[in-house]
């Protein structure tokens, strides 16, 4: 009978130019990743036009193997596709190809988990001025960082006895992930859509680590786990900080909800950045190079950031290598024991980073971008918290 093609069902997992489907099939000689890439990219030779459909971010789902199809700008450019990678399997193989089902992402909620140390990092990225006026979707870190990134996610995402979900923007919902042959599809998920989440959870008891890629570089690395002392939560939660150290602005833990961006504080909380609101962040992201959002008990700064700091000598300030420096407080259980840090010792540490916190004067002082028409969409003003 071979691999048909289920047109109904496929149209469900379209959105746009893209089509996620998956192969409710079995194989004779069970294929892996590597080489449904090949026949992929045999497929779309053998489509010969010069821009075809192509598939990419096959990952063995509990379903089947899954990817999506990319470029199929009309829709029966794109079932043509599947039905030639359905003849190129003839009778080897046995099943239906479908469109993705949206499903849940496997992640926890507020109401799951207690707060706790969250990683936030922003990677060294090409020159956003050059990104569309730096307000794209694009991931932009080099391809090759990228990859080292992604396999070191892998490694410290992935626990024993945890189940995993794969989630990408774009309307592709989570999706149940099996085996650890998709460390290639989560890389393109990363370039194609960013956001591009995988979480790893566990229920009885109830553990669970994720990491999120999100645009122009930046990563939050966040894990649940009551049994293990505030120790070992840090530990957990240093690993990222060095992932990538000769490719890191910078990089801090904070005491967030481990369901949450670290990179978007909730205003009016205890979670709000000293001086200015997440889109003076976001849209000035190169100035990440060289200032912090806020202080916090563990960061990892380049020289810049030493340069501008205030008066250190109540932190541990270790060199890391390449040109990147760990700074730690002297009292951890401070800033991480409680569900948030203590706001004398807060106060105090913001004082003793001076210029490496961002305010609006220094964004107007060291404005990244030619003129603030380079940000469409954005106002281009810095919003004080007094306004």
């Amino acid at each position: 009978m071979g691999l048909v093609v289920d047109v109904e069902k496929v149209r469900r997992g379209r959105q746009g130019s893209s089509i996620a489907f998956v192969l409710w099939a079995e194989f004779s000689d069970e294929p892996d990743a590597a080489e449904l890439r090949r026949v992929s990219s045999h497929v779309s030779r053998e489509l010969g036009s010069d821009e075809p459909p192509f598939a990419e971010q096959w990952i063995r789902s509990a379903r089947g193997w899954s990817a999506v199809l990319m470029r199929a700008v009309e829709f029966r450019d794109g079932i043509r596709w599947l039905q030639l990678f359905a003849d190129y399997y003839g009778d080897d193989v046995e099943g239906t190809v479908a469109g993705q089902a949206r499903l849940s992402g496997g992640g926890l909620g507020r109401n799951d988990v207690t707060r706790g140390p969250v990683t936030g990092v922003a990677y060294t990225t090409g020159d956003l001025r050059k990104a569309n006026n730096g307000r794209n979707a694009w991931w932009y870190v080099h391809p090759d960082v990228t990859a080292a990134l992604v396999a070191a996610a892998q490694d410290w995402v992935v626990t024993p006895g945890c189940r995993r979900w794969i989630t990408r923007s774009g309307g592709y919902w989570g999706m149940e992930m099996e085996g650890l042959d998709w460390q290639q599809g989560w890389f393109e998920a990363i370039h194609s859509y960013v956001n591009a989440e995988v979480v790893t959870r566990q229920t009885k008891p109830t553990r669970m680590r994720s990491v999120s890629f999100w645009p122009h570089g930046r990563v939050t690395y966040a894990a649940y786990d009551p049994t293990l002392s505030l120790g070992e939560r840090l530990d957990v939660a240093r690993r990222p900080l060095t992932f990538a150290v000769e490719h890191t602005n910078v990089a801090f833990v904070a005491t967030r909800y481990p369901v949450e961006n670290v990179w978007w504080p909730n205003h009016g909380t205890d979670d709000d950045w000293a001086y200015v609101h997440e889109p003076d962040v976001r849209y000035n992201e190169p100035l990440l190079a060289s200032m912090v959002p806020d202080a916090h008990g563990i960061q990892v700064v380049t020289k810049a950031h030493l340069d501008r700091a205030g008066n250190l000598d109540d932190w541990t300030v270790t060199n890391v290598g390449h040109g990147r420096y760990l700074v730690e407080a002297s009292d951890l259980g401070a800033w991480y024991a409680a569900d948030a840090p203590d706001p004398a010792v807060r106060a105090k540490a913001r004082t003793d980073f001076g210029d490496m916190v961002i305010t609006p004067e220094l964004i107007e002082a060291n404005f990244p971008w030619t003129s603030r028409t380079d940000l469409p969409g954005h106002d281009g003003q810095i919003h004080r918290y007094q306004d």
